[in-house]
């Protein structure tokens, strides 16, 4: 009589392994890019202030009014997050904000936002007016990959 042997084979289980594997290797790097996406959001949203300030400022400012940089009044070199190094501000109401902690060799990269009236970034001059948005966009030093910028910024 014989009996029925029930199981995988050592070849079926090397084949499951390996699958799994390359499974493994594709998906690490997309979740490692939307872990860096994720923090670099954590960074754009600290920009929130900077961007209700400037445009404010802008708005309600009376002609000729002249601004410092870092003098906008959005916790320039003392707002820090886990992933946010410092914020800062030129005369014209551009904010970049210097990264930390993202991982991957990305320490000390740049995310800027720059205020624009109509189709041109603004300028301390154009005070008083609207600003009709900000174009967020990689810093011009040291400026984060646009792979690594999330889609909202790119």
């Amino acid at each position: 009589m014989f009996k029925i042997v029930r199981g995988f084979t050592f070849v079926e289980l090397m084949v499951v392994v390996g699958i799994i594997g390359i499974l493994a290797s594709i998906a690490m790097p997309v979740y490692n890019g939307y872990v860096v996406r994720s923090r670099v959001t954590e960074s754009i949203l600290a920009l929130s202030q900077c961007r209700s300030n400037v445009s404010e400022i802008y708005q309600f400012a009376n002609s000729g009014t002249t601004v410092g940089e870092d003098g906008w009044g959005c916790g320039e070199n003392s707002t820090q997050t886990q992933h946010v190094s410092v914020i800062s501000t030129d005369v014209d109401g551009e904010t970049t904000v210097t990264m930390r902690n993202l991982g991957d060799g990305l320490e000390g990269k740049t995310v800027q936002m720059v205020p624009m009236i109509d189709d041109d970034p603004a300028e301390i001059g154009d005070i008083p007016d609207h600003i009709n948005g900000f174009r967020c966009e990689p810093g011009l030093v040291n400026g984060l990959d646009r792979t690594h910028v999330p889609n909202s910024c790119r």
